[in-house]
């Protein structure tokens, strides 16, 4: 199991955000999105919003979450391996939706990029 502590964080989280202000250059965004530092599954839980955990074993796809105009939605994309049983239960239970991408199990670097494109058509910008 990969974790993520002490420079590693710093490193990685300051990876993700060069990766997304280079993606959203080259795309012509007007906004960068944000990445959003390392939260605990209770941060999570308490988050404002829709929060969607992927989870490969969930019974509700992606494509037919219901987005009901939330103004943020929060996308978790676990570890390799998934989300424990006890904290996936714990973000049910805080009102998250579970939902799974297809029926294929995507790498985490590959899961999250594909939930976001999955997003951004429901959305309608694309």
């Amino acid at each position: 199991m990969t974790r993520w502590e002490g420079a590693k964080v710093a490193r990685n989280e300051q990876r993700w955000r060069t990766i997304v202000r280079e993606a959203s250059k080259q795309a012509i965004r007007p906004r960068v999105p944000e990445v959003a530092p390392l939260a605990t599954i209770a941060q999570l839980a308490a988050l404002p919003g829709l929060v969607i955990v992927l989870e490969p074993t969930a019974s509700v796809p992606l494509t037919a979450v219901a987005l009901d105009d939330a103004e943020r939605v929060t996308l978790v994309v676990g570890p390799e391996g998934g989300v424990a049983p006890r904290e996936l239960d714990r973000l049910r239970q805080s009102g998250a939706v579970l939902a799974r991408l297809g029926t294929e199990v995507l790498r985490t670097s590959t899961a999250g990029p594909a939930a976001l494109a999955v997003l951004n058509a429901r959305i309608g910008r694309w």
